[in-house]
C-alpha cells in the first residue's frame, strides 16, 4: 500500500475515534476537500465539516468496503453508518434531528505530498440520503 493508502486509512480511523489531534500530521495545511455540499480550504474547514456530521450523527462510524490504490490516487468505497439524533448544519440552515438511522454509500478519492492529504473528493448520493433521514415528501398517489 502507498502513502495515501495509509493516510486515507488514518483519516477513517481518527474520524472513527473522534481523534482530531493528528489532522495537523495527515492533512497539509491548504488540503482541499471538494464533496456535494461544497468545497472547503484547508484543516479547520474540514474539521468543522466532520465534526458537524458527528453531532449530528453521534453514533457515526465510517466501514471501507474497498480501497484501490493506483499510485497516485487512492479511492476508498464505504458506507457511513449513523443514527441522526442531532442537529445537522447543511448549506442551506440546520436540520433537526430525525432519529432516523441512516447507512449511506460513498466514494472517497485521496490524493497527498509529502506525505499529508492535499486532496480529498467525496461522493455520495443526497436524494439518497435525504430520502433515509425521512426529508422527502411522500410521493404523489394516483
Amino acid at each position: 500500500m502507498s502513502e495515501t493508502a495509509d493516510l486515507a486509512r488514518e483519516h477513517i480511523r481518527a474520524f472513527n475515534e473522534r481523534d482530531w489531534t493528528v489532522a495537523g500530521r495527515i492533512y497539509s495545511p491548504d488540503m482541499v476537500t471538494s464533496e456535494p455540499a461544497g468545497t472547503s480550504h484547508g484543516i479547520e474547514a474540514y474539521l468543522s465539516h466532520a465534526q458537524g456530521f458527528v453531532t449530528g450523527f453521534p453514533d457515526a462510524r465510517v466501514e471501507i468496503v474497498a480501497l484501490v490504490d493506483d499510485g497516485q490516487r487512492v479511492s476508498v468505497e464505504g458506507l457511513f453508518v449513523g443514527t441522526n439524533t442531532g442537529p445537522l448544519g447543511t448549506p442551506e440552515g440546520t436540520l433537526p434531528p430525525t432519529g432516523c438511522a441512516l447507512r449511506l454509500p460513498f466514494l472517497d478519492i485521496w490524493e497527498s505530498e509529502a506525505g499529508r492529504v492535499t486532496h480529498h473528493r467525496v461522493y455520495y448520493d443526497q436524494m439518497g440520503m435525504a430520502a433515509q433521514l425521512g426529508l422527502l415528501p411522500e410521493p404523489a398517489t394516483t
